[in-house]
């Protein structure tokens, strides 16, 4: 069962507010939906899900359940009433950490497109190092790993151990881009994350 919808947020009877104030209710429904079949249907024995973290906890949130809530509380809040109700549900959770963004576009920098002037094709590897990520990023993905570590029934699949060393998270590696704009992976970066998650449902 696969419920792939770009930007919107996992958590039940909750939203995106847009700039003009606008609550995305049709991303709403359908994430309602889903949690109504999982409810409903016991034989649904494993979740995956997307830990984003960076552009929700930046956007303005809206939750049916917890109107006076905003902000960070209301993020955090949504997350932990997630893990609870997929606990409760004995649901086994796989949360799939996500990769970095950056504030360019790796395609357009390593691009070999001729038309693409003042460009270095002797690049082989770029690689973004820890220090240079947003800190905000960083303390976001280290909560969510916290929260996630109180349910038994939740397994962590990091990004980063497919797309990261030691040092840093490679945008290029050996002449293969990883990424196919600032925070989207290409289809390599997306085969070699695909490769954790399919060993954690196996």
């Amino acid at each position: 069962f696969l419920v792939g919808l770009g930007g919107a947020v996992v958590f039940d009877q909750a939203t995106i507010v847009d700039a003009g104030g606008h609550k995305r209710s049709d991303e709403m429904e359908l994430i309602s939906r889903v949690w109504d079949v999982l409810r409903q249907k016991p034989e649904i024995e494993t979740v995956v899900l997307r830990g984003y973290w960076l552009s929700h906890l930046r956007s303005e949130l809206y939750s049916k359940k917890y109107p006076n809530l905003s902000g960070e509380t209301l993020y955090w809040q949504l997350w932990e009433d997630t893990f609870k109700e997929l606990h409760s549900l004995n649901k086994r959770v796989i949360l799939v950490l996500d990769n970095i963004s950056v504030a360019f576009d790796p395609l357009v920098k390593f691009s070999k497109v001729e038309r693409v002037t003042l460009l270095d094709k002797s690049v082989e590897n770029y690689q973004v190092p820890f220090t240079n990520l947003d800190k905000g990023e960083l303390e976001i993905r280290s909560r969510l790993i916290e929260e996630a570590k109180k349910w038994d029934n939740v397994q962590i699949v990091d990004a980063w151990d497919a797309l990261c060393d030691q040092k840093g998270c490679y945008l290029l590696k050996d002449k293969v881009p990883y990424y196919r704009d600032d925070d989207h992976l290409s289809y390599y970066g997306n085969a070699k994350v695909w490769e954790l998650i399919k060993n954690a449902l196996n």
